[in-house]
């Protein structure tokens, strides 16, 4: 065996062994080749947008319409029961216009005081007159020398006292009969809003009647923004707002711009507002690009008191560098 194949070069042998296998092709499916292009392509714009992209932090924030100058409160003085009440939602009003008139919640204790002070103010008239009478005949006694200058000087100092204090009486009588009903002004001209009493209701001293929106007055949003969240804000940066009255989905966003930061920090116990926060915040002011909202190609006023939701746009920066900068700062923290 070994000396037959020894009667051949190796080549030659190695060469028969192969001559039928052929050429070896590697036949890749279309179907692979298209994607694997797609995937190079997919990573390529994967990696462009990280690069490239931007996008901004977005905060949303309550916050409700309000008067710029905001709104006047009318309260009642005394307590009682409101015996006219000649005021409706949205009725617009002139300073003086009465507004509520109140009978005084211890009318029949005012009425017995008032009987009481007719009768005394009775006597004392009668007193003055008999005074008065004998004053006359002291003069008539002083012509003849038959009194003193001074006696007639007495009785007529005792008749002043009398008329005195028939003047003061008098003045008293004016303060009960007045205390009987109490006439609820307007203190400015404007529109009325949120009315608490109507006709026939009994109202304690000082309780809130209603308010009323002054004339030429701005609305404005006034805006409640966590303190977490107020770091980068500036007075001039543009807040989207949407309206819960009317949905963004149908009527759109609409502009503002801030105009005013107040630098206290406030809590939902320091204010009487009609949205809650939850936590401690700061009270913003924004000024309206438009007072209405297109309603179905109609411009429909806003009205005060509506509330809303207003976004605010931080700063613009690349993806990567949003997902990059936690570790910046944890090492910045770490290296400082």
């Amino acid at each position: 065996m070994d000396k037959r194949d020894s009667l051949f070069r190796k080549e030659a042998i190695d060469n028969r062994l192969n001559r039928n296998l052929g050429t070896i092709r590697i036949n890749v499916p279309f179907n692979y080749q298209l994607a694997g292009i797609l995937s190079a392509v997919l990573l390529v714009i994967i990696t462009l947008f990280f690069c490239f992209a931007q996008t901004s932090e977005q905060t949303y924030i309550r916050g409700y319409l309000d008067s710029d100058g905001g709104i006047v409160t009318v309260n009642a003085e005394a307590g009682g029961l409101i015996n006219q009440a000649g005021v409706e939602e949205g009725q617009s009003v002139k300073k003086g216009d009465v507004l509520f008139v109140i009978s005084n919640s211890e009318q029949e204790k005012t009425k017995a005081l008032m009987n009481n002070l007719s009768q005394k103010i009775t006597n004392l008239k009668r007193e003055a007159q008999l005074r008065k009478e004998h004053y006359h005949a002291l003069e008539q006694l002083k012509k003849k020398n038959y009194i003193s200058t001074s006696t007639l000087k007495d009785t007529e100092l005792e008749l002043l006292e009398i008329r005195n204090k028939i003047q003061s009486e008098n003045l008293e009588l004016i303060k009960y009969k007045q205390s009987q009903s109490e006439l609820v002004r307007s203190p400015v001209d404007g529109v009325i809003t949120n009315i608490f009493y109507k006709q026939g209701q009994v109202v304690e001293a000082s309780k809130i009647l209603l308010h009323i929106i002054p004339d030429n007055s701005t609305l404005v949003a006034r805006l409640y923004i966590p303190s977490k969240d107020i770091g980068f804000l500036k007075k001039g940066a543009q807040v989207i707002i949407k309206y819960d009255a009317y949905p963004s989905q149908r009527f759109g966003f609409y502009k503002a711009f801030i105009r005013e930061i107040n630098l206290t920090v406030l809590t939902d116990e320091k204010e009487d507002k009609p949205i809650h926060v939850g936590e401690p915040y700061y009270k913003i002011k924004a000024e309206l690009e438009t007072p209405y909202v297109n309603l179905y190609g109609k411009k429909e006023n806003l009205s005060h008191g509506m509330t809303l939701t207003a976004v605010i746009t931080g700063e613009k920066k690349k993806i990567w560098q949003w997902i990059f900068d936690p570790i910046y700062s944890y090492y910045g923290d770490v290296f400082s």
